[in-house]
């Protein structure tokens, strides 16, 4: 979990101290990712997760529909299409 220095300084002086006490450095350092977002000021050139999400669904129909012949509209419509094909 990342905290932001400036809202340390607004916790009480005993929350801090908390914090201060469970603190530990990164295993492998500080991401590249990481540093240019906070240190160079630069966002990374990365993909929200959102976008991501709806793009894959959109791949499996494709993929669906060239492999079985068929859009897939539903989980039950794949598992209608695979029974086909392989005979069950």
């Amino acid at each position: 979990m990342n905290v932001l220095g400036y809202k340390m300084g607004q916790l009480p002086e005993w929350v801090q101290m908390m914090w201060v006490t469970h603190n530990v450095s990164p295993d492998s350092g500080l991401s590249e990712e990481l540093h240019m977002s906070q240190n160079l000021a630069r966002p990374a050139n990365t993909a929200a997760p959102e976008s991501i999400l709806w793009h894959n669904p959109q791949l499996l129909q494709k993929r669906t529909a060239l492999v079985y012949g068929q859009v897939a509209n539903s989980i039950g419509a794949v598992s209608d299409a695979v029974s086909v094909k392989s005979g069950g």
